[in-house]
């Protein structure tokens, strides 16, 4: 047991033996059926705390209301306390991993530690898990198969510069070495692959020890095109895997698996989160970031569709966004509410409405040299019903400068600003076959040729 005790006086837990000067390391919720953290914390308080604390791979069977214990399953360790109801993650010390299979696992604290039946069943179960203070990098890792599930991830202080991965499985879908190339496309002659069944999926490009990933917007048989510049020019000693995702979060119920039935797949509140290799559909809204996120968070390699939009950040949310093919939907991309968004890679195609759209003092850009070090960002907006891209309502965006943007064959104006939208003018922004023209107003947007 550790060596605190509740004080009713105060509302605040006191060090045993100190005269009752009251630690204040926590506060009640007004209920005192669950804990809060205070807002000062004294980081090292916790580590005393853990280090004072009953430890095991296995909570206690019988545990007493304001109970300590340092829980050490495979994976992880977290400093937990036991409210009268259930036990409370605190703090999760140095990096945790933990599975997530929604066929053999079972939500249990002492299970996710493996594959398997020794994984959670649920991510939402996963996320909650976690500590409220978050002290090294944790890795969800989640199997195969369709998960009919809303995860929200809230209440989670980031104390480094960590990062909570939610990753879901993917496979090889083809791979080989290129015999001829050029800057936006790879051809392999020993290849028959069916007309664009590789649109929409991450390739990943090896070439002298250099590494790019992109999505591909269109197949024949023998030929991948990526429509912008790479950052080599791909040639006959190139390598590449494409890969498929096997992971599915749908907003649906599985009674009827194309009927939304969720306003979300994903809500992002707080915390540095990175969702990756996911296929997300069926919601009001695949992923929402808003209120406010505390920290940037990030989506790499998803393939959101059949949403209304499919991917929603509001609300001052900050989010960057690589590799992502969003199809289907209302609107592919939707940032509003003085929210940013970092397009590092976007394609966006065959929405019924617009592939890129801004609106209330929402910011937006594609720069070309990230922050994180990877390839230059781009955007595609590609057969969406209306426009390509629209900016309104004082929004902002400012796209990458080069050949790296494409807004085509929509059925409006590649790119319009409009009800007091900005754009910032750049060279290289590509527009082809759009019915409306290429954009509007001509003074204020990139040029190109429709």
């Amino acid at each position: 047991m550790c060596a605190f005790k509740f004080n009713p006086f105060t509302a605040n837990f006191d060090e045993v033996g100190s005269g009752g000067g009251g630690a204040g390391l926590f506060e009640t919720d007004g209920t005192n059926t669950k804990l809060t953290t205070a807002q000062n914390i004294d980081f090292q308080k916790f580590k005393a705390i853990a280090m004072a604390c009953d430890n095991g791979a296995t909570l206690p069977s019988t545990p007493v209301t304001g109970q300590w214990f340092l829980h050490t399953p495979t994976g992880r360790k977290v400093l937990a306390m036991y409210d009268g109801t259930a036990w409370i993650p605190i703090i999760s010390l140095g990096a945790t991993t933990i599975y997530v299979d929604g066929t053999s696992g079972t939500d249990s604290l002492d299970l996710g530690g493996a594959t398997g039946a020794g994984a959670f069943a649920t991510i939402q179960y996963a996320v909650d898990s976690i500590g409220g203070l978050v002290g090294g990098n944790v890795d969800i890792n989640v199997s195969s198969g369709t998960y009919y599930s809303t995860t929200t991830v809230s209440g989670k202080s980031i104390t480094g510069d960590y990062f909570i991965t939610i990753k879901g499985a993917s496979s090889i879908n083809t791979s080989g070495t290129a015999t001829s190339g050029s800057v936006i496309t790879l051809t392999d002659t020993s290849k028959s692959w069916t007309t664009n069944s590789l649109r929409g999926k991450k390739v990943k490009l090896t070439l002298a020890g250099s590494v790019d990933e992109k999505i591909i917007q269109s197949n024949t048989s023998n030929t991948i095109t990526f429509d912008y510049t790479n950052n080599f020019t791909t040639d006959s000693s190139t390598t590449y895997i494409v890969y498929d995702i096997n992971t599915i979060i749908s907003g649906a119920s599985s009674g009827t698996p194309t009927v939304k039935s969720k306003t979300n797949c994903f809500y992002i509140l707080q915390g540095s989160i990175l969702l990756e290799d996911l296929e997300i559909q069926y919601a009001t809204f695949g992923l929402e970031i808003g209120d406010g996120a505390l920290s940037t968070s990030r989506g790499k390699n998803l393939n959101v569709h059949n949403c209304t939009h499919g991917i929603l950040n509001r609300n001052a949310g900050k989010f960057s966004l690589r590799c992502v093919y969003t199809h289907d939907n209302l609107r592919g991309f939707l940032g509003t509410q003085t929210s940013y968004t970092n397009i590092l890679g976007v394609f966006s195609y065959n929405n019924t409405q617009y592939g890129i759209s801004l609106l209330g003092q929402a910011q937006a850009g594609s720069p070309a040299t990230p922050a994180d070090g990877e390839p230059p960002g781009y955007m595609v907006s590609d057969n969406n019903a209306s426009h390509g891209i629209i900016v309104e309502t004082l929004s902002f965006l400012t796209p990458a400068q080069g050949n790296r943007n494409y807004s085509r064959n929509n059925g409006g104006y590649g790119f319009l600003a409009t009800s007091g939208g900005f754009a910032e003018r750049v060279s290289g922004f590509n527009y082809s076959g759009n019915a409306s023209g290429t954009y509007s107003p001509t003074t204020s947007l990139a040029g190109g040729t429709n």
